[in-house]
């Protein structure tokens, strides 16, 4: 159900606004639509990303 509601309703935005601010990751469009200048939702962004992801992988 999550996967249906990111593709119909969310996606699209941020799929816009990321080319238009030429962001390629998720850290990429998080940090610039918040104009973090010093890189801190980039870094925690990256962190909880790493940690789901090997969270994943040991599960």
């Amino acid at each position: 159900m999550g996967y249906l509601i990111n593709w119909f309703f969310i996606a699209k935005k941020i799929r816009k606004r990321s080319a238009e601010i030429q962001a390629v990751t998720l850290p990429d469009y998080i940090e610039n639509y918040f104009n973090d200048e010093k890189h801190v939702l980039r870094l925690i962004s990256v962190i909880i990303i790493f940690s789901f992801m090997m969270a994943y992988v040991a599960a």
